[in-house]
């Protein structure tokens, strides 16, 4: 399945990363190019400590 993920923060970037495991063909946009930027580089975007 194609699908499309807007917003690529907390819940959309590991909505998306769980979705493309599963096998689909996911695209991300977010307006924050630097955030994406880092997912481009494999970094995640954001910071949870603990």
């Amino acid at each position: 399945m194609r699908m499309t993920v807007i917003g690529c923060g907390y819940l959309g970037a590991v909505h998306a990363a769980c979705m493309a495991e599963l096998g689909h063909e996911v695209i991300g946009i977010d307006v924050d190019p630097e955030k994406v930027a880092a997912l481009q580089a494999a970094r995640a975007p954001f910071y949870e400590p603990g």
